[in-house]
């Protein structure tokens, strides 16, 4: 009787929660004040940044526009009117563009969903920032100091900064790592799913992120078959990724590589090697060359698909012969190891510090976060080497900034068993760091205020004179293209006439339409210039506006 009452209570002991329990509780807990009590500094600072950079979004910043930006949003145009075939494009990735399609439908400011979409992005990488550090047990005072400053140093990135899907990649390379980090210690074939799932959007949201997903899961992969000696093991746990990853890219990949006639994965690295290489040394056609006609009707300028302004420059190939070799070791790898540490250096002693502790914490023996200190150099190290190779601006390593506090925050937290630090010296750093970054980062934040209001301001005064259907030529497309953004009409790039011939020329510019040269008085020293725009065009407007110059002429 004593024995069966034993078996009957052990048995009800070891009896197996429920599974549809387990996320109703989880539920029901998040529902309690107690659950949220721990964490709120950072859901107080998450409100505080998003509020205040959508403010400072709206209030000063809704008029700052780039090239690059002019694209994602006439790409958004198309995918949001259904317009697939211009749509596709082999240089710029779909993700910045089809994450604006709601603003096309909505009829609100580019401008301002687009900053808008990285202020989100921004706060999705404070929540992971917090939750990988709460996670290894960072204490809840020091990562609130390191979530302070991972704020301060993205609000000048989200509000100053070219709109661009950089800081997109950011948020997906933090995930990259956090799930990496749990796929390493419980791999599943939902998290294999997973990151396959992230290496599409890390492919849709720049071309180098298939490039940078497949290297950094490779080398991982190939570190565990070092070590566990079972390739078979090995495969089987990265295959759910693999299969996912081409499932999902493999139709775009087909998509591009068949408008283009040949296998496309993304033509942004041709063009950067071909632009930065010994012919172009640097030199944009966009820039220079002229006309340049938009890939399509309702392009704004051919910068909507630079693919083919790469063919006006000579190919050349790191083997092709030793100048060009010499080339590319002292002026591809040396220009953008410069480049690579004037970035380090905008971003502050502080991110130079914490990119030291990567290599500080691989370098400890047996200590708590090896397995995490050697993810964080992987993500680190790929990055930047990625870059290396072909060009490397600030903006592109902003990740392993992010990544850098990540281990910054490991790295304090290993060395207070050492007596290190301890938390009164914790309390005043963190107070003067971040005190320093917040002054900087409202200096730079209201001396900038209103940036290219001015260029906006002129091209609403060029509506007054342009006709609807008007098609422009100018002296410098780097100030034209805010012209065509913004009244919906196309830019030639610049007026490049030859130094004989100039009948064809201007022959040429009639035929394909053009109706109007904007002079921005860039370029009043250039002789040929000036005495071909005298001979074939008739000044219709002079006027100055925010200081701006610009003259108005109307091709005869």
């Amino acid at each position: 009787m004593k024995s069966k009452t034993k078996s009957t209570r052990t048995s009800s002991s070891k009896k197996p929660t429920s599974v549809v329990a387990q996320p109703v509780s989880l539920w029901l807990r998040m529902r309690t004040v107690d659950f949220w009590r721990p964490h709120y500094f950072i859901i107080g600072l998450a409100g505080v940044f998003l509020a205040t950079t959508l403010a400072m979004i709206c209030a000063w910043y809704n008029y700052q526009l780039n090239p690059d930006a002019t694209s994602y949003m006439t790409i958004a145009q198309k995918y949001a009117h259904g317009d697939f075939r211009h749509a596709l494009n082999g240089y710029w990735a779909p993700m910045f563009s089809w994450l604006l399609m709601p603003a096309v439908w909505l009829n609100i400011s580019m401008i301002v969903a687009a900053k808008s979409i990285l202020a989100f992005a921004g706060l999705g990488i404070l929540i992971l920032l917090y939750s990988f550090m709460y996670r290894k047990g960072v204490q809840k005072m020091l990562a609130g100091f390191i979530c302070l400053a991972a704020a301060l140093l993205m609000m000048p990135w989200i509000i100053l900064e070219s709109i661009t899907p950089d800081l997109l990649m950011v948020l997906w390379t933090l995930l990259l790592v956090t799930l990496l980090d749990v796929f390493l210690d419980r791999p599943t074939r939902r998290m294999g799913i997973g990151l396959g799932v992230l290496g599409a959007v890390m492919y849709f949201t720049k071309g180098f992120g298939l490039f940078y997903f497949v290297g950094t899961l490779g080398a991982v992969a190939l570190w565990q078959w070092r070590n566990e000696k079972q390739l078979q093991s090995v495969v089987k746990r990265y295959l759910p990724a693999a299969i996912t990853l081409a499932v999902l890219v493999l139709p775009f990949i087909g998509a591009i590589s068949h408008k283009y006639g040949h296998l496309t994965i993304n033509n942004a690295g041709m063009y950067d090697h071909r632009i930065f290489g010994p012919v172009a040394m640097d030199a944009q056609p966009i820039e220079y060359a002229g006309p340049l006609i938009p890939p399509n009707s309702s392009a704004i300028s051919a910068w909507e698909d630079p693919t083919p302004l790469a063919k006006m420059v000579p190919d050349w190939s790191i083997l092709g012969s030793h100048a060009e070799l010499k080339f590319f070791f002292q002026s591809v790898i040396g220009r953008n190891i410069n480049r690579t540490l004037q970035a380090v250096g905008s971003f502050g002693p502080l991110i130079a510090f914490a990119l030291l502790t990567i290599v500080l914490g691989c370098l400890q023996r047996g200590g708590k976060y090896r397995k995490e200190f050697a993810l964080l150099a992987l993500a680190t190290g790929m990055m930047a080497l990625g870059y290396l190779l072909v060009l490397t601006q600030a903006r592109y390593l902003w990740a392993t900034a992010l990544l850098g506090l990540m281990s910054l925050g490991l790295w304090v937290t290993g060395t207070r068993t050492k007596q290190i630090f301890n938390n009164l010296q914790i309390v005043v750093l963190g107070i003067i760091i971040c005190s320093a970054m917040l002054l900087t980062t409202l200096q730079n934040i209201f001396n900038y205020k209103y940036i290219d209001r001015q260029y906006y301001r002129v091209a609403m005064s060029l509506k007054q004179r342009l006709p609807q259907n008007a098609k422009i030529i100018s002296d410098s497309y780097n100030q034209s293209y805010y012209d065509c953004f913004y009244l919906k009409t196309q830019c030639f790039s610049v007026v490049a006439p030859p130094a004989k011939d100039t009948q064809a020329y201007y022959s040429y510019l009639k035929s394909l339409g053009i109706t109007h040269y904007i002079d921005y008085h860039t370029r009043d020293n250039d002789l040929a210039l000036q005495t071909f725009v005298k001979t074939y065009f008739t000044r219709v407007d002079q006027r100055v506006v925010d200081q701006v110059p610009v003259t108005t002429y109307e091709l005869r």
